[in-house]
């Protein structure tokens, strides 16, 4: 419903950098709220958030970065996803320990107020690409 796409990567493709950007398209305008992108294993018992999208307007795209680590080892979902308030406080500390740190403890689900808006499965190549 409110026409977020993920482009870069692209399904199936092998993530093989660390840190990759992360891509998409919009259909007529930026849509209002919190947007970010997040790294889940298969099953999404265990979820990575990563940073937040910037949109630009005038291209109907939005772009970000994220960072695909050894776990999951195999294959893992890229989401695009909107947020409130109780998602805002959970996702902000994850990441401020996590860059602090360099310590990425995955989440094991996402808070009741996360929407989530398109995902696609890529390979986890970074080791080995």
């Amino acid at each position: 419903p409110l026409g977020l796409k993920i482009t870069n990567p692209e399904a199936g493709q092998a993530v093989g950098d660390r840190d990759f950007p992360v891509e998409g398209r919009f259909d007529k305008r930026p849509p209002s709220g919190t947007f970010r992108v997040f790294i889940t294993s298969l099953d999404g018992t265990k979820i990575w958030p990563q940073k937040e999208v910037e949109f630009h307007p005038e291209k109907h795209t939005w772009k970000t970065k994220a960072t695909l680590l050894d776990d999951p080892p195999d294959k893992a979902y890229i989401l695009i996803a909107k947020f409130g308030d109780v998602g805002k406080l959970l996702y902000d500390y994850y990441s401020e320990v996590g860059n602090k740190e360099d310590v990425w403890i995955p989440l094991s689900g996402l808070t009741p107020d996360t929407e989530i808006c398109d995902r696609v499965l890529v390979r986890n190549g970074w080791r080995t690409g």
